[in-house]
C-alpha cells in the first residue's frame, strides 16, 4: 500500500480477512507513493509517485519499479 501523506510502501501480510504484520520500505525516499501493483510473472511490483505540487521533496512523478523481498 501506497502512502501520500506518510511518504513510505506499507507491506501489509493478509490472513484470510485478517491484516496481520507490518513493514515499511522507502521511508521519504521517493516522496508522495500512490498506486502499487505487482509485476505480472517476476518478484516485483511497479509503484507511482506524485510529487508535481511543488512539495519541495525534489522527486518527479514517475513510475518505478522494485523487486519484492
Amino acid at each position: 500500500m501506497g502512502a501520500l501523506r506518510g511518504q513510505r510502501l506499507w507491506r501489509i501480510e493478509l490472513n484470510g480477512t485478517s491484516a496481520g504484520a507490518t513493514s515499511t520500505y522507502f521511508v521519504g525516499d521517493y516522496g508522495r507513493l500512490r498506486a502499487v501493483e505487482k509485476v505480472p510473472g517476476v518478484d516485483a511490483i511497479w509503484f507511482g509517485t506524485t510529487n508535481e505540487d511543488n512539495n519541495g521533496s525534489g522527486n518527479p512523478d514517475v513510475i518505478r519499479r522494485s523487486n519484492i523481498q
